[in-house]
């Protein structure tokens, strides 16, 4: 019997002799491929603490930030014990782990004829833009569906996207664990991004933000989130990189914003799935596109569990079988424990 022919990934025709090799290659291609997409559209995992957890230890984590204690020193008198602190564990979530999966299709008789030799390639790269765009999304969509505890995603599963203290991502009455007191990290009025606007946030991390014992803290922002509306994104790199202030009547003002912030641009986070779309087509969302939040990535409350990168599966070869299936998969889950981590507006002009 003839040995089986496939496409190698330069669409010269192969045999089975050399799969191997042909394999090698194509997780070569697929992993440059998936390369080269991160380094231009993923953004979002930059503002997760991303826990690889491998194999073999379960699918359910549990994240807890835990406060050290609050209060400050007092004055204690001669023969008097130490002033006692209160110490307590603050927000927590639970995060179950859940694998996402792309495969493509090449039927023997497009195979054994090499029919379309370029396609094999095209399969790879495909199979490898589709892992990692479902892992940008999902884990940009706290920012996507800001003001909710929940959104049904593609597949139609209702995805928990509440933060650790089970209030929405964004919100003016976020709760604590051991006070009544609460404190709000979304922008008053939702301003569009102007110098006034950054302001505000500003205030929002160094005036209004409490621990959980009810105790003010105080919020560094370095970053200056927006989404894919070009004025908007426009308006960030004017304001943070300027000499002088983007209000200035002259340029011999020095800018304080310059050099405080980064500018991260994100791309999915004005898109939404249409639920049960068996292609997949993003739609473009108007109503989120001059959305934009201050960042603290230094303290970052978003997570996300890890247990499988993004990965390719390569098809088995051999004389009888009638199909050949390029198949990527990943396993994981993201979750927000502590939302203190930004200032949001939803740039909507409203309470």
């Amino acid at each position: 019997m003839a040995a089986t022919s496939f496409s190698s990934p330069t669409g010269v025709i192969a045999n089975s002799g050399s799969l191997t090799e042909a394999v090698n290659a194509l997780n070569i291609m697929y992993h440059k491929e998936l390369e080269d997409y991160m380094s231009k559209y993923s953004v979002m995992r930059e503002l997760f603490n991303v826990q690889y957890e491998g194999p073999n230890k379960g699918a359910t984590f549990n994240v807890v930030e835990s406060w050290t204690g609050s209060g400050i020193a007092r004055v204690t008198p001669e023969d008097d014990d130490y002033w006692a602190g209160m110490m307590s564990n603050g927000y927590g979530k639970t995060l179950t782990v859940r694998q996402r999966t792309y495969s493509l299709k090449m039927t023997w008789f497009l195979m054994y004829h090499n029919k379309y030799p370029e396609q094999e390639s095209k399969m790879v790269r495909d199979a490898a833009r589709a892992t990692w765009e479902r892992f940008e999304f999902d884990l940009g969509a706290f920012f996507t569906y800001p003001t909710s505890t929940s959104y049904t995603d593609i597949d139609g599963y209702t995805v928990d996207i509440s933060s650790g203290d089970g209030v929405a991502p964004a919100s003016a009455s976020h709760t604590l664990t051991n006070s009544s007191s609460t404190y709000r990290n979304i922008v008053a009025n939702n301003p569009q991004l102007s110098q006034g606007a950054l302001e505000l946030a500003q205030n929002l991390g160094t005036q209004t933000l409490l621990d959980n014992n009810g105790t003010g803290v105080i919020r560094e922002y370095d970053t200056l989130v927006v989404c894919n509306d070009a004025t908007t994104f426009n308006v960030a790199q004017q304001i943070v990189k300027s000499l002088a202030p983007s209000t200035a009547p002259n340029g011999n003002v020095f800018n304080p914003f310059q050099g405080i912030y980064r500018v991260l641009r994100t791309y999915f986070i004005d898109k939404t799935f249409t639920v049960g779309d068996p292609n997949g087509s993003l739609t473009f969302d108007s109503t989120k596109a001059k959305q934009w939040m201050l960042f603290d990535s230094k303290n970052s409350g978003l997570y996300v569990i890890v247990t499988q990168w993004p990965e390719i599966i390569p098809p088995v070869i051999g004389p009888y079988n009638r199909s050949k299936t390029w198949m990527s998969s990943a396993t994981y889950e993201p979750g927000l424990v502590d939302p203190r981590c930004f200032a949001l507006s939803l740039a909507t002009g409203s309470a």
